[in-house]
């Protein structure tokens, strides 16, 4: 897919980021998670994880947690709540710091392959009727988190503003974003590097969200950033045909694989100095990822 390709599938929307010109229906994007998308959930929820890989997990929390933390927001008894908590891996890290943890997610196919304890805390619904049921409750959080969610919605600033206003006054909403048309992405395809924009995957993304675009997105909710991080910028590799995984597929988990080694030496030498690095290269459009730290302004 050629510039002129993408061009006619996507266009840049009043906040900023990218979207799809012709989005699905509600009905059909209902239909679609409700069978073929949770079809291959299930299948990818069946698969373990090595100790690496859940090594990794954990960090890649921990890293969150730490800027969490140094914006006061720690200690016993804080309440979370993840909004498209997958596997569970968010809510069993914050149970395990005595947390009151809420998972809510169309599925719990995710959570009960790998964290099962999580189970009593997961409302298994639709994303909108669970935080509807949630503000009927008044209930109140300190952290709502957002882990690649908003891409998939037909409408983030609904989303988010339903994600506010069950956020205490001093809580923060966490959001984590694929980073579409990166500079390394548009470098990439102009460079003849990769020979389309592998990274449009409809229906399954609505909208491809920059930095500023999702900061322009979250002010119209009430949010500000007090922090942005990325995260790993793996769109490095297609730089080098030897490690470009768009080309050649089967390396992908090599790929893959060296990134969470270079994740986890970064790790383990300094939590605070990765962040820093990572909102460097935030701040340059680059990283696969966006971790967008909001609160109410």
């Amino acid at each position: 897919m050629n510039q002129k390709a993408w061009n006619a599938e996507v266009e840049l929307n009043q906040y900023g980021y990218y979207q799809l010109v012709n989005p699905p229906t509600a009905a059909e994007l209902s239909a679609y998670y409700a069978g073929t998308y949770y079809q291959q959930q299930r299948s990818l929820y069946e698969k373990s994880y090595d100790e690496t890989e859940l090594t990794f997990l954990h960090q890649k929390i921990q890293q969150k947690d730490r800027i969490l933390e140094q914006a006061g927001i720690t200690g016993e008894n804080r309440r979370l709540l993840d909004v498209g908590c997958g596997e569970g891996f968010t809510l069993n890290y914050f149970r395990k710091k005595s947390w009151q943890v809420t998972g809510l997610d169309m599925s719990d196919f995710g959570c009960e392959a790998h964290n099962p304890e999580c189970l009593p805390s997961l409302i298994q619904a639709d994303l909108y009727e669970g935080l509807d049921l949630l503000d009927k409750d008044n209930r109140k959080f300190d952290v709502v988190w957002l882990d690649n969610i908003l891409e998939h919605v037909l409408d983030p600033l609904d989303l988010v503003r339903r994600c506010q206003s069950l956020l205490f006054d001093d809580g923060a909403v966490v959001v984590e974003v694929p980073n579409d048309f990166s500079v390394i992405q548009l470098t990439a395809l102009e460079n003849n590097l990769i020979d389309d924009a592998f990274w449009l995957v409809r229906p399954d993304h609505i909208s491809y969200f920059n930095r500023d675009g999702l900061v322009n997105l979250a002010s119209h909710a009430g949010l500000t950033p007090f922090r942005i991080i990325a995260d790993f910028p793996i769109d490095f590799a297609l730089f080098n045909q030897h490690t470009n995984y768009v080309r050649n597929p089967e390396l992908g988990s090599t790929v893959h694989r060296a990134r969470v080694a270079v994740e986890d030496l970064m790790h383990r030498q300094s939590v605070d100095q990765t962040n820093d690095l990572y909102e460097a290269m935030a701040t340059m459009g680059l990283g696969r990822q966006i971790v967008a730290f909001f609160e109410n302004e």
